[in-house]
């Protein structure tokens, strides 16, 4: 298993030696909406590398979620990067309002 974290900027994923896992402080929360309809579309840095056929690191996810209570997953998708984690979770946001 490859972890990861985030440089001081926040945005930049880090692999992390052998054998050295991920500080529990650090702030995992990328971006999170509660919608006016009840739903909410949270995105966080994921940590562990998602990405298991090879290729770029997968570590950031979007997910909704009917209600701020209920973590029954209504849609979601996986991200490389910052940038398309950013994106991603305002296409998600304008698709579930």
């Amino acid at each position: 298993m490859t972890y990861f974290t985030l440089d001081t900027d926040g945005k930049t994923p880090i692999e992390l030696p052998e054998g050295v896992y991920p500080d529990n402080e650090t702030d995992h929360k990328i971006a999170r909406d509660v919608l006016p309809n009840g739903k909410v579309v949270s995105t966080i840095f994921l940590t562990l590398d998602h990405n298991h056929i090879g290729g770029e690191p997968i570590l950031f996810e979007t997910m909704v979620f009917p209600t701020i209570e209920n973590f029954t997953d209504l849609d979601g998708d996986r991200y490389t990067s910052h940038e398309l984690a950013i994106a991603g979770h305002s296409r998600l946001v304008k698709e579930h309002s």
